[in-house]
Parts: structure tokens; sequence; C-alpha cells
């Protein structure tokens, strides 16, 4: 008797826990709005690149970042376009190295060299992980893509829509701000997110050093995405830094 009363219980809650799922789903679900192109949507844009030091982004000269929620670390040479990802499945952890110029690789497991199929595989993986991830840390920076349409919702948001390109092409992004362009909301319809429209607040604004200003923090109802240890070179490497391409990537600085 204690054990069927003890499964009709746990019958009940996971009942309980699938209602609960679907009336959050359908209670978040929303039907991206509809704006005007042109110049409205660029005086929004221009406005929200002001606010978020875009100029001092474009300055910088590499960026370091770390993405817990998949335990991922990134190092972007933005002047040279070289990419770094660090990360670990299946108990093995994984460094990839590449060009987004031109698909030049290297990768690492355990510390060992790959080749071949496998060198691919976690080529498409690692650049997987960087679009998502550094999407996450600057997204406003990304608005002027190749393929990006964009439309003034009103006079405080902006819909992002990319009909080509990227990753996800068809994804789109509602971006709602304050009174002097700063992001404090996004609202998503994209592949990766199940729930049309999810909303994210825009929090925990850090200034780098060099100027450059990102949100670290985008919390909703379901899960919280944030980014640690956030660093921008004004230059790099640094006098005395050793280049961490120039010895596993064959470059050299400047090229």
């Amino acid at each position: 008797m204690i054990k069927r009363i003890g499964l009709t219980l746990l019958g009940l809650l996971a009942a309980a826990t699938l209602i609960a799922g679907g009336v959050f789903y359908f209670a978040s679900r929303r039907e991206p709005p509809r704006g005007a192109s042109g110049a409205p949507a660029e005086a929004l844009l221009q406005k929200i690149e002001r606010a978020t030091a875009q100029d001092r982004l474009a300055a910088s000269a590499a960026l370091a970042f770390e993405f817990p929620l998949a335990d991922r670390r990134h190092f972007r040479d933005l002047r040279r376009r070289w990419v770094e990802v660090e990360y670990a499945r299946d108990e093995d952890v994984y460094r990839v190295q590449y060009s987004e110029r031109d698909g030049r690789r290297r990768a690492w497991r355990n510390g060992a060299e790959l080749a071949g199929a496998a060198l691919d595989a976690e080529f498409r993986a690692a650049r997987a992980y960087h679009t998502n991830d550094f999407f996450w840390l600057s997204p406003f920076s990304q608005f002027r893509a190749p393929g990006a349409a964009l439309e003034a919702v009103a006079e405080r948001s902006l819909l992002v829509r990319y009909i080509a390109g990227g990753e996800t092409p068809g994804d789109r992004y509602l971006i709602i701000t304050d009174a002097v362009g700063q992001p404090e909301r996004i609202q998503m319809w994209v592949s990766v997110i199940p729930i049309p429209g999810a909303e994210f607040r825009i929090e925990r604004w850090e200034t780098t050093a060099t100027g450059a200003r990102f949100a670290t923090l985008y919390s909703s109802a379901a899960r919280n995405i944030e980014l640690k240890n956030l660093r921008a070179y004004a230059t790099y490497p640094e006098p005395g830094m050793r280049d961490r391409f120039e010895l596993d990537f064959g470059g050299r600085p400047g090229q």
C-alpha cells in the first residue's frame, strides 16, 4: 500500500511538473512584432551603439572571457581574427585555435594534437561554441553583420532579423532600450531556445580597460546566462607577454 501511494504521488508530481511547464511555455511564447526599416531603425541602432561604446570595442585588440554555463573559455584576437576555445567533453579537455579569415585550424585533445577528421570535427564544434558564446558577450556588435535586417518596432525597440549567413539564419531578436539607448531587455526567436519570444533582462554591465562596455548577466525566469573573467586588451600581445598564437598557430603579431 505504501509503495502504491508513493508511486501515485510520484505520478501526480510528474503530471504537475508537465502542466506547470506547459503553462510556462504557452504563457512565455510571443509572436515577433513588425516594424519600420530604413532611417528609424538606423537611428535606433546608432543610439544603441553609442550607449554600448561600440567604438571602444572596435579599438580593442583582443578579448578573453568565460562562459560558465558550459564551462568554456574563449580568446578572440580582434585584429588578426584568430580565435581560441577551450572546453571539456566526455572527460577529455580540448583546445582549438582557428582563423576566421582563411579557416586554418589546430586542435588538441588532452594536449595531443589532432589531425584529419578529428581536427575538422573539433573545429566545427569550437566555431559553433564561439559563435553562440560571443553573441551573448557582444550581441550589439553583430547587428551590422551581412544578412542582418533591422526594424524599429517602437521608439525604444529594435528588431534584428538574420535573413542569411551565420550559424542560424532565421533567428530574430527584439532589443528594448532605456531612454539613452542602453539595452534593458532582449526577446529571442531562435532555434536553440524552445520558447518563442523568450525574454531576458540585460544586467551587470562592465566597462573594460579599453572603454568597451558589455553586459555580463542575462536573467530570465527559466535560466540565467552569465559571462565571467572578462578582459579586453588595448594591444595584444602586451609587452613581455607570450603570444599564444605565435607558438601554437604559426602566426606573427600584426599579420
